[in-house]
């Protein structure tokens, strides 16, 4: 019995998220939340989102606080918000910020992370 849900778990995407990481996607889902607020004309489109990343960003929070040792496991939904947020940030940064050695390193290192995060679902 303890074999069967050991495969129903495994059946599960699992990404390991380090402390270094959440912290990057804290500051990522921060920024990207209030470029949001300040393009008023994305409002009524994006109000849900916008919601959903702040709930997001709370867990995330709540994680840092109690987890700066460790990994930690989040749901698909967790996964696919910060996986879309990751995506929006780079493109929102090659459109405003002009190119430069940080800024292609910046952008390098948060399509890793989203690539890092995609390998979950792509796993199973």
């Amino acid at each position: 019995m303890g074999r069967k849900k050991r495969q129903k778990c495994s059946a599960l995407p699992q990404v390991l998220i380090g402390p270094h990481d959440l912290k990057a996607i804290d500051e990522i889902l921060t920024a990207y939340v209030a470029y949001l607020r300040n393009h008023e004309y994305l409002l009524p489109h994006m109000g849900k989102k916008i919601q959903a990343f702040e709930d997001l960003r709370t867990r995330i929070v709540s994680l840092r606080r109690g987890g700066e040792g460790g990994e930690t496991l989040l749901s698909l939904d967790d996964l696919e918000a910060m996986r879309q947020a990751l995506f929006a940030f780079v493109q929102i940064i090659r459109r405003i910020v002009p190119p430069s050695p940080e800024r292609d390193a910046t952008l390098k290192s948060v399509n890793g992370l989203r690539q890092h995060l995609e390998q979950g679902f792509s796993s199973k």
